[in-house]
C-alpha cells in the first residue's frame, strides 16, 4: 500500500524551551540535504526515527531554522 501525495506530510516542531527542532518529512528532496548534513555535522545533526512508509524523522537545531 503507498501513501497518497496528501499523506506524505512534511512537519517541523520545536517549542521556545528545547534548542532543537524537529523535523519529519517524506520529501525527497529535504531527506537527501538533511542526510547529507547528519554525515556533514554528525555531532549536530541526526536522524532519530524512520517510520517504514519512507517518511524520516531528523533531529537539529532550531537556530538553523529560517521561515521565510
Amino acid at each position: 500500500m503507498r501513501l497518497s501525495n496528501l499523506e506524505r506530510e512534511t512537519i517541523i516542531c520545536f517549542n521556545e524551551a528545547e534548542p532543537t527542532a524537529s523535523f519529519y518529512t517524506y520529501n525527497e528532496g529535504w531527506k537527501r540535504r538533511l542526510l547529507a548534513l547528519c554525515r556533514t555535522h554528525p555531532e549536530q545533526v541526526r536522524q532519530t526515527a524512520a517510520n517504514g512508509w519512507d517518511g524520516l524523522t531528523f533531529e537539529l537545531p532550531k537556530r538553523w531554522l529560517k521561515v521565510s
